[in-house]
């Protein structure tokens, strides 16, 4: 099947496979797989791996801070219970090596959640 693209101002915009009426069509070429302008738009297209798990961390600190503000606000006002107190000090660790983790591992092991 016949691969195209269209090039805007030098640079692949969009892909379509076929021949869909490209008669005059301004902008549209056929590609190669190979053709460089082709091999940067479609990497282009693929996740940042170190984005995603940044993106992971901060979801899961975001949920470590949910789970620590009650907890943290009854001992606070001395009516955390032992059970309480054990979980909240659980979740801070939690939190310490979300933070701690080393984001350019792929794929980065999460710590388990308390």
């Amino acid at each position: 099947m016949t691969q195209h693209v269209i090039v805007t101002d030098g640079k692949v915009t969009s892909w379509f496979a076929g021949d869909q009426g490209l008669n005059g069509q301004v902008n549209i070429i056929e590609i190669e797989d190979d053709d460089p302008m082709w091999l940067a738009w479609v990497s282009s297209l693929e996740p940042d791996s170190l984005a995603e798990a940044v993106a992971q961390r901060d979801k899961l600190l975001s949920l470590a801070a949910l789970r620590i503000a009650p907890l943290q606000y009854a001992a606070d006002l001395d009516d955390a219970s032992a059970d309480d107190l054990a979980l909240l000090k659980k979740w801070k660790k939690y939190s310490v090596a979300v933070n701690r983790m080393d984001l350019n591992k792929d794929p980065v092991l999460w710590p388990e959640q308390p």
